[in-house]
């Protein structure tokens, strides 16, 4: 009875500090988000359409990325619990985004050091990223337990659901700042259309005092 005691202590607590870091972050996903036919450009990323192509650089790297599907799945056995912990009151906003489980297809090309993406040795992947209910017992020890980035090839960048890609490689989130990554959001949807020295192409980088904007994607290219 005492063991029990203490799972269900330990459980209980868990779920406190869950609640915790949602509400942290929650602030930013209540801002307004890029709706399904615009771009996003933020301080800290990109946000593309799904079947949009994104462009990555840095130095002589270059990556074509794009996202083909994006989905929110419920964890149902956190919800209960959180309802437990509520004692039958309505769970909020907070509750559910702390179980939703946010995932998102994509596919990258890479060519080591080249930025012809039509060529023979173009390095295709296709990935999902992800991100989970929060896992861990105390703050130190509180994890995301999801692929919270895309990869192409040498690039490793955090996303952020649906489909925004940030200037934040992996491991260096608690540090941001420029670490020299360029994204350029394209309206091109098939990999043979892209053309690296395409004039209209404009690239972005990260910049803590850029306000948050938002293009239409057929308006993308038109003169600002």
């Amino acid at each position: 009875m005492k063991m029990k005691k203490i799972i269900i202590f330990f459980v209980l607590f868990l779920m406190v500090i869950t609640i915790v870091f949602i509400r942290d972050i929650f602030a930013y996903t209540r801002e307004r988000r890029a709706e399904p036919n615009e771009v996003g450009i933020s301080s800290k990323g990109v946000e593309i359409p799904l079947n949009r192509i994104i462009l990555i650089h840095k130095g002589n790297q270059y990556c074509a990325l794009k996202f083909t599907n994006a989905w929110i799945e419920m964890d149902e056995e956190r919800l209960k619990a959180y309802a437990d912990l509520k004692k039958g009151r309505i769970l909020d906003d907070v509750d559910r985004e702390a179980a939703m489980k946010k995932y998102a297809d994509y596919e990258s090309y890479y060519n080591d050091g080249s930025p012809n993406f039509t060529n023979g040795s173009v390095q295709r992947k296709e990935g999902t990223a992800s991100l989970l209910p929060l896992s861990g017992s105390i703050r130190p020890f509180v994890h995301q337990p999801g692929n919270g980035c895309v990869e192409c090839g040498q690039f490793k960048l955090l996303w952020s659901y649906k489909t925004a890609v940030t200037f934040i490689p992996l491991g260096k989130s608690s540090n941001i700042r420029d670490y020299g990554i360029e994204l350029a959001p394209t309206p091109w949807t098939d990999i043979k259309e892209v053309n690296i020295k395409d004039p209209q192409i404009k690239w972005y980088k990260y910049d803590e005092k850029r306000e948050r904007i938002f293009i239409p994607i057929d308006k993308l290219w038109e003169k600002q």
